[in-house]
């Protein structure tokens, strides 16, 4: 497979969770903790493989690499949203509302991603190159969430 597959894939996939997400209220707590760990679990693994993969090889081959240097910084915007969320307490007022807007960030990098940056990508880069970097990238995200198992999950405020 190669990475611009991967990668859609994984865009559809946190699409679904985001949309069961966002149905969510304040009451249905257990329901929220579940879907906001399977997010996190899709999300920061991604995040961090493209950066390290992807992302980091078009920033040095690109000749105008404004595109990647936007990609990093959604990136860093969606962390910063992701950190708040895993400090929340799942009933807290605020929780759909920071919920929302992390999809509205997510969907819009996502679009920009998928168009303008899988183009450069495609012109950067062969059918096999494309290959290899899915390979790395997957390395990258099966390390990543060794690291995220072994730090394991921090205690969350009650309701």
């Amino acid at each position: 497979m190669n990475i611009l597959t991967q990668l859609k894939a994984e865009h559809d996939e946190v699409a679904e969770i985001f949309q069961k997400l966002e149905k969510t209220t304040e009451r249905a707590e257990k329901t929220r903790q579940e879907l906001f760990e399977e997010l996190d679990r899709k999300l920061t693994p991604h995040a961090e493989g493209e950066e390290k993969t992807l992302y980091a090889r078009m920033k040095e081959d690109a000749t105008d690499a404004d595109l990647v240097l936007e990609a990093f910084e959604e990136h860093a915007i969606a962390k910063q949203l992701l950190a708040e969320l895993r400090e929340l307490s799942y009933a807290d007022d605020t929780f759909g509302a920071k919920v929302t807007t992390l999809k509205e960030i997510i969907e819009h990098h996502v679009e920009e991603e998928e168009g303008p940056l899988f183009r450069l990508a495609k012109s950067l880069y062969d059918t096999e190159e494309l290959e290899q970097i899915c390979e790395d990238y997957l390395a990258q995200k099966e390390s990543i969430l060794t690291r995220m198992d072994s730090e394991g999950g921090g205690e969350r405020l009650a309701g």
